[in-house]
């Protein structure tokens, strides 16, 4: 076994120790933001195929730089219960628990770690009208909350509005991810977007709106 898959299968080993002593919060769910944030290309779904230009950052210098507790934290995550969609609703309306709070900073930690993948990212999401009437041609929308999104279109799971993106500050969960056939990219809360284009969909009966990551001010 080679040095580098040996110490995959012992950040693998350690996650289920770190994991248990992560904030006491519920697991992740698709949430709010439904899937629905130096490059990547990756084929798969859970979270669109990539278009376009894509750059890659050396994975190796990815791996010494993320921790058994960054792998941890990811990983609960992306297990799917309701994590993701309470601490998406906390950023939103400013009300996190202290245990929240704690799990967001080390989650910001760990995506930063991250390759950013500079490709076409897609996400589904179901927006009441005053969400939606935020997104108007030529305007910069910032998001308060982790935006996950995925490589594979198959990936934007329902709802009446779906999202392609054009993602230069996104991060790959890739193998690190609980679920990495979905090929997720998380972007961190304050991400700005640039809305190119909003138009309704007759055929889905769904608002189909294009964004330009515009990364995080400052």
């Amino acid at each position: 076994m080679s040095t580098g898959a040996a110490g995959m299968s012992r950040k693998g080993a350690e996650f289920v120790r770190e994991s248990e002593q992560l904030p006491d919060a519920d697991r992740l769910g698709d949430g709010v933001v439904s899937k629905s944030n130096s490059s990547t290309t990756e084929s798969g779904p859970a979270h669109p195929s990539a278009q376009g230009n894509r750059r890659d950052e050396n994975p190796s210098t990815e791996s010494s730089r993320i921790t058994d507790r960054d792998i941890g934290v990811i990983q609960k995550m992306t297990a799917g219960t309701d994590l993701f969609e309470r601490i998406g609703r906390g950023l939103r309306s400013g009300n996190l628990s202290p245990s929240d709070r704690a799990f967001v900073e080390e989650l910001r930690t760990a995506i930063a770690k991250l390759r950013s993948y500079s490709g076409t990212v897609f996400r589904g999401a179901h927006l009441y009208l005053d969400a939606l009437a935020r997104y108007q041609k030529g305007s910069i929308v910032t998001e308060p909350a982790f935006t996950s999104t995925s490589k594979r279109k198959s990936g934007a799971f329902g709802g009446n509005t779906h999202f392609k993106i054009r993602s230069s500050t996104g991060k790959v969960l890739g193998r690190y991810s609980a679920k990495p056939h979905e090929k997720e990219v998380i972007f961190p809360p304050g991400t700005r977007f640039e809305v190119v284009d909003v138009k309704y969909n007759k055929h889905w009966r769904r608002t189909d709106i294009e964004l330009v990551d515009r990364g995080i001010a400052g």
